[in-house]
């Protein structure tokens, strides 16, 4: 079993920063590699197979995206044939699932109602390591296991976009709803999910509406109890996620907006801010400023007051933020480059990391790079956050696995960000598995290349990039979590 100690240890038998990561991350990954279970090995084979063959991961895109598109089963194996016939199977899949494969090419069309529900059923399957059934019957004893195991979790509920403020009036409450399940501690909201006419022109009344449905939601999760594996009570946590760089400042501005108000000083609540985008820095030391003075305020009146939680993350939304700029001909938002975006990231935890902020601001450091995860544990451990409420680390649910067990062994503040969806909804998904499909075979993502790292090899003189500079005139770079 590894231990922080050991980790430690083995950080101060080095002289930089950059040295003592590389120490540390060596050891995570030879724990993770002893943790891997034959399953995970199989589908990091499989996963190996499709970078070999990127002609098989369109072919994958597109019989996911048909699968789902229509309820019409004879339309569904109409396509799927097709795309069979045009571009083959895909040589990534196991000798079972292309037999499989080979007999829908040629008998399906003949049995479409028989044949169209296997192979739904099938990619339901697959997928549901990464995308959880949001139903709860299905979801509960999922949660339950995790956290039994002292994993807490972090529900985020895919679904359609918004096209009126009747569906987000039942997105609402479908958030309302989740908060009053036992088993659910923590979920995820994004401010387009519960207002459906978010208008730049309108921003005072959009600002007004926002923060009048947040404190909504703030009041319902303080007024929930869940209680943790050691038989804590706490009151259930709302997550602020962020979409779009034009939807920051206005997600910035409704959390302050609503936190502010009274009664809501002991809300357990938090915000998420992209690396990749350049004003991100600037936020962080803003609400650090904001969370500081709400916390003075707050004992001037005698009253208990909840640190803002922090959430950092590289970004997930590279391509939609690319192709909105192509279209509206105006500069792209993010980075353009990893490294970029990689120095902002570490630059941030830094910032959080200050003796100023590590009282005002809890920290969720969320990242599947093991180098970028074991800075940050030197950090903590400098600073006397390690192994407390104020720094916690963020994985994805159902992505390497064996890196998180690892992770876990030395560090108990644990939270996993759990995509779910419903059976009639898993249309909306598409967009979410396709991101991750993406990010994880992408040339620069870490954990396209982790499968390969041979720990004994690595070397101590791995550098770590300078912070870049803040403003919109620095140059913009690309997200991978």
């Amino acid at each position: 079993m590894l231990t922080i100690e050991r980790l430690l240890a083995a950080a101060n038998e080095t002289a930089t920063d950059a040295e003592a990561a590389v120490a540390v991350a060596r050891l995570l990954i030879q724990r993770a590699q002893e943790l891997q279970t034959p399953q995970e090995r199989r589908q990091q084979a499989e996963l190996n197979r499709m970078i070999s063959h990127p002609q098989d991961k369109a072919t994958l895109v597109e019989m996911t995206d048909q699968a789902f598109r229509t309820t019409i089963n004879r339309r569904v194996a109409d396509q799927l044939t097709h795309i069979l016939d045009v571009q083959g199977i895909p040589r990534f899949f196991s000798g079972l699932d292309r037999t499989m494969l080979r007999g829908f090419q040629s008998f399906g069309g003949f049995m479409p109602g028989v044949a169209v529900p296997l192979v739904k059923e099938k990619m339901r399957r697959e997928t549901a390591n990464v995308i959880l059934p949001a139903e709860p019957d299905l979801l509960t004893p999922h949660l339950r296991e995790r956290h039994a195991e002292g994993l807490r979790m972090n529900v985020n509920f895919l679904g359609e976009a918004l096209l009126g403020e009747q569906e987000a009036t039942r997105r609402l409450n479908r958030y309302l709803a989740a908060l009053q399940q036992p088993e659910v501690e923590c979920i995820s909201v994004k401010i387009s999910t519960i207002y459906s006419q978010i208008s730049p022109l309108a921003r005072q009344h959009t600002l007004n509406l926002l923060a009048d449905r947040l404190e909504l939601l703030f009041r319902a999760a303080a007024k929930e109890h869940f209680v943790d594996q050691s038989g804590r009570q706490s009151g259930k946590f709302v997550y602020l996620d962020m979409e779009e760089y034009r939807d920051m400042y206005l997600t910035r501005d409704a959390l302050i907006a609503a936190l502010s108000r009274p009664g809501l000083e002991d809300v357990r609540a938090g915000i998420a801010l992209q690396a990749y985008i350049p004003d991100s820095y600037g936020v962080l030391c803003e609400l650090a400023e904001w969370s500081r003075q709400r916390l003075a305020s707050a004992r001037a009146k005698g009253h208990t007051c909840e640190p803002l939680t922090v959430r950092v993350v590289k970004g997930a939304n590279m391509e939609m933020e690319r192709v909105e700029a192509s279209v509206m001909g105006w500069p792209q938002a993010t980075y353009h480059t990893k490294e970029e975006t990689d120095a902002q990231f570490k630059r941030m935890v830094r910032e959080a990391f200050r003796d100023e902020n590590t009282e005002a601001l809890r920290l969720g450091i969320a990242s599947h790079n093991l180098f970028d995860i074991s800075l940050a544990l030197l950090w903590a451990s400098r600073c006397g956050a390690l192994g407390t409420p104020r720094v916690q680390f963020e994985m994805l649910e159902g992505m390497a696995n064996h890196q998180r067990r690892a992770i876990f062994e030395c560090v108990q503040e644990f939270l996993l960000y759990a995509p779910a969806c419903r059976q009639q909804d898993f249309i909306h998904a598409i967009g979410y598995l396709i991101r991750r499909l993406d990010e994880n075979t992408g040339a620069e993502n870490f954990l396209r290349h982790t499968f390969h790292l041979d720990p004994p090899c690595f070397s101590g003189t791995t550098t770590y990039p300078r912070p870049p500079p803040t403003g919109r005139s620095a140059t913009r770079g690309c997200p991978l979590e």
